[in-house]
């Protein structure tokens, strides 16, 4: 666990990166690590052809990230599908009781997560 000098110091960086990003993947990259920094475990899905494709993962095994990473998840009202609907919410918590299918993160995943919209213009681009 981060002291908060330092974790506002590392958040500090990760906006920086953001903010001077040249590429997609370098924005995407620096959400990721933003949030790894309050989370013991990470993945980002990028939207694409009306899927959650998995792009990259924190904290995660080589072989849960592998099935992160090769996974697409339907888009629509489960979680965390339900963000990239331009009238959607900003956030889904999804708790441990919770049956929605997330197969590709296996039984290890039915605890507590949220899932938050990286959007742009008002469009989803990564969950």
């Amino acid at each position: 666990m981060l002291d908060p000098t330092e974790f506002a110091d590392r958040l500090e960086q990760h906006t920086n990166a953001i903010a001077a990003a040249d590429a997609p993947s370098d924005v995407f990259g620096a959400v990721l690590g933003g949030f790894a920094l309050a989370s013991p475990r990470t993945a980002m899905f990028l939207v694409r052809k009306g899927s959650l494709t998995g792009w990259s993962t924190t904290g995660y095994g080589a072989d849960e990230s592998d099935r992160i990473r090769g996974s697409n998840l339907p888009v629509g009202p489960g979680w965390p599908g339900r963000l990239v609907a331009p009238d959607g919410p900003d956030r889904a918590f999804r708790s441990a009781d919770d049956r929605d299918d997330i197969r590709v993160l296996g039984e290890r995943e039915r605890g507590e997560s949220v899932a938050l919209a990286l959007r742009v213009g008002g469009r989803t681009l990564a969950v």
